[in-house]
């Protein structure tokens, strides 16, 4: 079975590593954007791809628009 991978930027920030001491960076010193990623099932994917083209839409942009729908929905108590 083939898995898609979406990824998505929660936020815009320069990748600003730090040099330790000793001139290497460690894991902790190198600073990254902050990401989500989806492993998405091949089915599952093209049904969201059918949803997305026929709202003329990214599929990045429809699961968004979703998982903001539904966020909105938590914080109101439904």
């Amino acid at each position: 079975m083939k898995h898609y991978v979406l990824s998505m930027k929660q936020k815009q920030q320069k990748n600003n590593p730090t040099v330790s001491d000793k001139g290497e960076n460690s894991m902790s010193d190198t600073k990254k954007q902050p990401r989500t990623c989806l492993h998405i099932p091949d089915e599952i994917f093209q049904a969201l791809f059918k949803e997305a083209r026929n709202q003329r839409v990214t599929v990045t942009e429809y699961i968004l628009n979703v998982l903001h729908k539904e966020a909105t929905n938590l914080n109101k108590g439904k």
